[in-house]
């Protein structure tokens, strides 16, 4: 009887990112897949059919399994355990919710946003939403969030490790939809 856990920790300088078996047999759906996978990666394998087999079934996961879990470390910000939720997932729940988009794009392009945005609010009058979105965000938040990108020492912000580290996570903005006409005329 072979008993063993496999788990899966991606990591540099800045991030580690692990998944336990449980978890990840909810991308592989069974050991035996799990276990090939391994070996291919173990083996460095350039065998393209299998590459673009296990890129699949991952990322056909990911976009569709929810509560994927998974334990996060960014530098010195954020030590926590994490769960994907697939897009889809997302936007219907939140349709159902009545609730309107301010904002979807990568990290990446939110912190770019975000530290803009303190430093001149004219640059970016055009965007959709672009006042509404300020007027729902409260100004601490925009605050904490800089703080918390600058804590990340050493790194510069146009390293390709920065830029991977942000493209990590998507970032989504909603803000409830209602009839405002229900306070009067406006």
């Amino acid at each position: 009887m072979n008993i063993y856990n496999i788990t899966i920790t991606l990591e540099n300088d800045l991030f580690t990112i692990k998944f336990d078996q449980e978890n990840l047999l909810k991308i592989f759906k069974n050991k035996i897949c799990l276990e090939e996978f391994i070996e291919f990666i173990n083996n460095n394998s350039g065998s393209q059919i299998k590459y673009d087999y296990f890129s699949n079934l991952i990322r056909y996961s990911l976009d569709n399994v929810v509560g994927i879990k998974y334990y996060f470390y960014l530098y010195d910000t954020i030590d926590a355990h994490e769960f994907v939720i697939p897009q889809t997932y997302l936007k219907k729940k939140l349709e159902e919710l009545d609730m309107v988009e301010l904002f979807n794009n990568t990290a990446i392009m939110f912190l770019h946003y975000i530290t803009n945005n303190l430093e001149t609010y004219e640059k970016y009058d055009n965007i959709k939403y672009f006042h509404l979105l300020n007027k729902t965000i409260d100004h601490n938040i925009f605050k904490n969030i800089k703080e918390r990108i600058n804590k990340i020492h050493g790194y510069s912000r146009d390293s390709q490790i920065y830029y991977d580290i942000c493209s990590l996570y998507h970032v989504y903005v909603y803000k409830k939809n209602f009839d405002a006409t229900i306070f009067g005329t406006m």
